[in-house]
């Protein structure tokens, strides 16, 4: 098998937003909050990348349907010495070694972006928790199951 690579091809900002309206303080917010993350993969087959999205809600703890912020991003990546393409369907299948690699860079990065983003609001305070990347790798279980995709849709 040849060696594979792996580079950041671009990153995708969908969302950001945040809800300034509560009554939380840097001594409650850790209690009171919880983050809902989501996880989507695909093959951007007519580009030739794999794209890893992120969906990250920081919610109350009591009113999950009161969203505080969220951030939607993905990351695309080439890998290297290894075609993607829609005419071979065995392309999809990558070592979940590399998938790993992407999906815990993807989360890493994402994740020092919100604490940027939260600057000096008190939502900064709630940051986002470290994670092994193996709990997304089984929501997406093997990658020739993930969809495929010739242009990306746009939510």
């Amino acid at each position: 098998m040849a060696q594979l690579k792996y580079r950041i091809a671009n990153i995708k900002e969908k969302r950001f937003f945040i809800n300034e309206d509560h009554n939380l303080s840097v001594s409650t917010i850790r209690s009171e909050t919880t983050y809902a993350i989501d996880i989507n993969t695909y093959f951007d087959v007519s580009k030739g990348l794999m794209s890893i999205g992120f969906d990250f809600k920081l919610l109350l703890r009591h009113e999950k349907e009161t969203i505080l912020m969220q951030y939607v991003a993905s990351m695309e990546y080439e890998v290297i010495g290894h075609d993607i393409s829609a005419d071979n369907i065995e392309s999809m299948n990558l070592p979940i070694e590399i998938v790993s690699m992407m999906v815990s860079s993807t989360y890493s990065t994402f994740r020092g972006i919100i604490y940027s983003r939260c600057g000096n609001s008190i939502l900064r305070e709630s940051i986002v928790p470290l994670t092994n990347p193996s709990f997304f790798l089984d929501k997406v279980s093997t990658i020739n199951e993930t969809e495929q995709r010739s242009t990306p849709s746009e939510s």
